[in-house]
């Protein structure tokens, strides 16, 4: 679920910060809402799915080696007392090297997911634009806005369309 929620606001944020309607010809205006085109893909839908296979057992892997920190954190915590000193020591070390560890896996998985989505997100945008770019020359639009839009009409939303383009290729 982590890998979604990433996965969609980087969607959100890279169509917002990156994308732009583009339309050559004579005619009107259109808008075009992106993030309904994202969310009802089928590509951006396959490479949730594949990242949520390729990441969640990654994920799954880390939650339990934290679940293993835990319970080694509860241990020293109960047993400190009656531990001879050295066995505490190699016990506080054990548990000071597994949360480096943890920590490191954790920044790396993060790292990884990041690029993936980033590289990923870039292709998804360079797909929607080509298609909007391919409705807007086919219905004549001067004009076709994606953000900052209040209210559009059904009569300018060409949302459908750039979805059915992109099914269609």
């Amino acid at each position: 679920m982590r890998v979604y929620r990433l996965f969609m606001s980087l969607v959100l944020a890279l169509c917002l910060a990156g994308f732009a309607g583009q339309a050559v010809a004579e005619g009107g205006i259109a808008f075009v809402d992106v993030a309904e085109i994202m969310e009802r893909m089928p590509e951006a839908a396959a490479i949730r799915e594949e990242m949520q296979a390729e990441f969640g057992r990654q994920e799954q892997a880390l939650r339990e080696a934290h679940e293993e920190l835990m319970a080694l954190q509860e241990r020293y915590e109960r047993d400190s007392a009656v531990m001879s000193g050295s066995d505490r020591a190699d016990l506080e070390q054990e548990i000071m090297q597994r949360q480096q560890s943890l920590q490191q896996e954790q920044r790396q998985l993060q790292q990884r997911l990041n690029q993936r989505s980033e590289r990923e997100m870039r292709r998804l945008q360079q797909m929607i634009g080509e298609a909007v770019e391919a409705v807007a020359v086919a219905g004549d639009y001067d004009i076709v806005i994606y953000d900052g839009v209040v209210y559009a009409s059904e009569r300018v939303d060409i949302t459908d369309a750039v979805l059915q383009r992109l099914m269609d290729d």
